[in-house]
């Protein structure tokens, strides 16, 4: 889990089991949604590689910019794709700022979380 000294805090509900797709919403400490995580497994993948929210497309391997960051994990079925975007500021019209450090340092934590509750290893 993020602590408040790395930046923005998320709010945790519980997954739900081992769902092929998770998704997670950081936010700032006023509840402002900055950046969302999301977990595919299985067909889920091939699934959410087209295109992002931000109009982007997740590709093999890892890679991001311009607030979409991304990163695959072998596993013994096929691959597993985590992926962090900002969010729509809806009051603004436009999406929140990118935060590079932040959104390439957010998944770690969440890939691990996620991987663990699939029986998977840590991407």
């Amino acid at each position: 889990m993020l602590s408040a000294a790395d930046g923005p805090l998320n709010l945790e509900a519980a997954a739900d089991g081992p769902a092929p797709v998770e998704d997670c919403v950081l936010t700032d400490d006023a509840g402002n949604r900055l950046f969302q995580l999301s977990a595919y497994y299985g067909p889920y993948v091939k699934a959410a590689r087209p295109e992002t929210v931000r109009g982007k497309r997740y590709l093999t391997g890892a890679g991001g910019t311009d607030g979409v960051y991304w990163t695959t994990a072998a596993c013994p079925d096929g691959e597993a794709l985590y992926a962090v975007e900002t969010v729509r500021d809806e009051e603004a019209g436009a999406f929140r700022p990118a935060d590079p450090k932040l959104q390439q340092a957010a998944p770690k934590t969440f890939a691990a979380n996620s991987a663990q509750r699939h029986g998977r290893p840590a991407p």
